[in-house]
């Protein structure tokens, strides 16, 4: 097990559901979503939060995972 303690910051929610899951999010996170929305990301730091509602790859379609990214306001 490994303890890391994060620094406060602002962070940006991102919901997967389904199939989202196994694509590659990062890229629509950070080449899509996150600029269009203004912001930008503070590091390479992302946190995945699998929580009751991953019900594992054999039910990737029932599946939501929450994804936070680190941001900061571009403009």
């Amino acid at each position: 097990m490994v303890i890391r303690v994060l620094p406060s910051s602002t962070y940006a929610l991102f919901p997967l559901k389904g199939q989202r899951i196994t694509e590659d999010w990062s890229h629509m996170i950070y080449k899509d979503w996150l600029p269009r929305l203004g912001y930008k990301s503070k590091g390479i730091l992302s946190i995945q939060k699998y929580d009751h509602r991953f019900k594992g790859l054999d039910q990737i379609d029932e599946s939501e995972i929450d994804v936070l990214i680190p941001v900061y306001k571009a403009n």
